[in-house]
Order: structure tokens, then sequence, then C-alpha cells
């Protein structure tokens, strides 16, 4: 009896290719989700796939004539057809079996075990059908296991220390906390298990880094599979579609007016000093600098220096009212740089503070600073502290310091706001580059930021 494969959209769309084919007797074997389209397209729509089959015409067996093949269970919900009179008398035997009445013996002891019960023998009692009875704890049963009638002779234990006696045959079957996504890597081939154990180990999300994987693996043949180099590199193009990109921000000024926010410590001022020379030196700009970032120790001494060494425009604003003014002094301006003052996440008060500020400057381009080294629940609650002050982008920092850019990734796809810039080390020229989505997962497979 051949089978068939049918693909559609949806499973009613598979059910009528399979009755226009086979007929209104066709059987349907299974059905599951795949992914249409070719095996190169990255990204495919899931679908149905239904495997069907035409019954095989027999001639209805005569009465009073037994049938020469019967039907048992097989493996993985399969059926398997039995030909010799014996087990068709054994299927016989168990639906009789079946039908009494199950007598369980009463439990009347603390140990679990009633005083009348035979001991227990070395070898595991068996049902009539023959099989072997087994034992598992409620506690420590994660799969379901196919239940087989009691014999009168058979104890069952109610505690678990009448369990740990049963004999030390009986199945073992890990408890449901020790059951994790691993197990997802422990079935893959060698290859796909190497990329997906590096992935996990750089901090990616498991869940994400399972979803890509089977996208792959349902594209890939299994040659194809064992080839670490493609499947390397269709992930990285999966991954890479998975992150926004701002471009050409070093090219073209996103606006007059850039704002940095972020966490104290972060790398504002630096990045700010970075522009600063970038635009100055490279674009030819007329750059001032306005610095709110006036309460941190040593800050006013710092971007003096910074703005004494490149050779712009200073402006130091300690209210919002100041920032205002500011704007309006240095109108003429090319590129305005605003360097906020540093932020807790935590502290109500610091960001009505920061919202104060930023009002005063409506056409604005604000950008994230956010360090590479940060932990990603503070990268992810940083946006969600800063989302009523309209974040355009984001600037990674810091990305020299740390060999683990999985956080980093994470943050940047849970949260789809566009990648701005790159900067690493604190040299004011050459350390601040445009972001590309291509470099980020690339260090996902490095050993650090190259």
């Amino acid at each position: 009896m051949p089978t068939k494969k049918y693909q559609a959209d949806t499973m009613m769309e598979a059910l009528e290719q399979v009755q226009k084919d086979l007929g209104p007797e066709a059987i349907v074997l299974s059905s599951r989700e795949v992914l249409l389209g070719p095996p190169w397209q990255v990204w495919r729509k899931p679908g149905i796939e239904v495997v069907a089959m035409t019954p095989e015409k027999k001639q209805p067996t005569p009465m009073g004539q037994k049938p020469s093949a019967v039907i048992k269970p097989g493996q993985n919900n399969a059926v398997d057809w039995v030909e010799d009179r014996s087990q068709i008398e054994w299927v016989q035997e168990e639906v009789k079996t079946q039908r009494q009445p199950l007598n369980r013996p009463v439990v009347s002891n603390p140990n679990g075990f009633n005083s009348t019960v035979k001991p227990m023998r070395e070898e595991p009692q068996k049902t009539a059908a023959g099989f072997p009875t087994e034992y598992l704890s409620r506690e420590q049963a994660t799969v379901k296991t196919p239940s087989f009638p009691k014999t009168q002779n058979e104890v069952i234990p109610t505690d678990k220390s009448a369990v740990n006696t049963l004999p030390s045959k009986r199945l073992v079957v890990p408890e449901a906390n020790t059951v994790n996504r691993d197990d997802f890597g422990a079935n893959l081939p060698e290859v796909m298990a190497q990329i997906r154990m590096r992935l996990v180990a750089q901090g990616v999300d498991s869940g994400l880094v399972d979803r890509l994987i089977r996208n792959q693996m349902g594209a890939f043949s299994p040659s194809m599979l064992a080839d670490e180099a493609r499947c390397q590199m269709l992930l990285k193009r999966q991954l890479e579609a998975g992150l926004k990109v701002e471009t050409n921000f070093l090219m073209t000024s996103p606006s007059k007016v850039i704002c940095l926010v972020g966490a104290s410590g972060s790398g504002k001022t630096t990045t700010v000093s970075k522009l600063a020379v970038h635009f100055t030196k490279v674009l030819n700009k007329r750059v001032v600098w306005i610095c709110a970032d006036t309460v941190r120790a040593g800050a006013i001494a710092e971007t003096r220096a910074y703005a004494d060494a490149i050779g712009v425009a200073l402006r130091l604003v300690y209210t919002p009212q100041d920032l205002k003014e500011a704007m309006m002094i240095d109108q003429n301006a090319d590129i305005l740089l605003v360097d906020t003052p540093g932020y807790n996440p935590c502290d109500e008060q610091q960001m009505v503070e920061l919202g104060a500020m930023l009002t005063q400057v409506p056409e604005r381009s604000t950008y994230l600073v956010a360090p590479a080294t940060t932990k990603e629940p503070d990268l992810l609650q940083a946006v969600a502290s800063l989302g009523l002050f309209k974040i355009r982008g984001l600037i990674i920092t810091k990305l020299d310091e740390t060999y683990s850019f999985g956080s980093v990734y994470n943050f940047v796809y849970q949260s789809q706001l566009p990648l701005a810039l790159f900067s690493t080390g604190k040299q004011v020229l050459g350390d601040l580059r445009q972001a590309e989505a291509s470099k980020l997962v690339a260090a996902l497979f490095g050993k650090g930021w190259e």
C-alpha cells in the first residue's frame, strides 16, 4: 500500500488534494506542520503536510471463519500486521483479560504493602499476556506508558519508600525538571548540535536558536546538514534578518539635533566626542556640544577637555530652560549634540528630570547608548523606561570589553530598535563605525570583537 505526501497552506486544502487524487476512501496516516517553499529561501511560510494512502481492497472474511491477520500496536503510534494464529489467540485472550474486573489488594500497613501479599520475587511479575509489569511513581513519570491488566499477586506501592524497594530492572525515567531544551540539542546532527551549543553558550536565547535550527533542518537534506560552512552561513543570514539597522548615520546626520540618553557610565560623553570629531573633521560641519550632564563628578572637566581638543563650541546647561536658550543661541549651527545626564531607570525623579530636558527639544533624534557589558534584563528595562521619549535607534558601546554578545543580540532583537552605531575603545577618532547586523552576528561565532 504505497503512501503519498501532500503539502498545502491549510489542512482543508491538503485534504481536498487527497480526496481528488486518491478518492473518498483515502486514509490519512499523519499530518504535520512544515515550511513551504524552496530550501534555499531563508524565511518560508508555514504549511501542512499530509501523508495518505488508498486502502487495500480485500475479500470479506466468511462467517464462522477466523481472520488470518490481525492488527497490534507497533512503534511510534504505527500498526503492525500479525499473520500467525498464535498471535490471534493472544489478542483474544487479551480481550478476555481486559473484561475481567480488576481486584487490587488493600494496603493496610504504613509501608504500603498488605500482609497477605507474597514477597516480591527478583524477576518482575508478568501479566496474562506475557508483559512485564513496571512501576513508576507519579512524581517520576514524565511520559505516558501503556497500562496493562494487573494480576492478583501484583503489589501496588502507595508511597516513595515502597517504590524504592522495586527491582532494579524497572524503567527509569528522568524527573520532569531535568527535561529541558538540551534534549532538543541531543537529537540534532553533529554539526547543528555544535552550532547550537556555541550560540547558546554566547547567550543567544535558546528558544530562538531552536526555532531557526528547525527552519534550517526542514530546508536542508541530510548531506547539506553535514556541511558546517553552509549550515553556519544560512543560520547567520537568519540571525541577521532578525535585526533592524539604520544605515548612513555617519554619512549624513539623521537630524540637526542629536540627543544621547543612557544610564550612568554607558559611554555617552565619549560617544559625543567621537561624533563631534567625525562631523567636524570628516563632514566639515559646524558642531556645537551642549552638555547637560553637569551633576556627575568630573563631568564638566572631562567635557571641556574633549571640546578644547576637538575645537568645537561648548554650552553647559543646568535646567530645561537653559537648554531651550542654548538651542536658540546656536540655531545657526549645522549639528547640535546634546549630552544628557546619566539616569537611573529605577529612580522615578531622575526620569522626570530627563523628560523635562528632552521636551525642550521637540525636533530631535534620540539615541539610546547601551553598553555591551550590561545584562540583558537591564537593557530591556532601559528601553521600557525611555519608551515615551521616542528612541530612534541604538548605539552599542564597549563591544571590545566582552566576549559574550548573546545578550546584545537578544536585546536588539526583542526591542526591534534599529542599530545605528558601534563604538569600541576610548580613542576619539577611528573607534566609531556604522552598525552592521553581519558584524554583530559574526561576533556570536567568533572569539571576541574583531
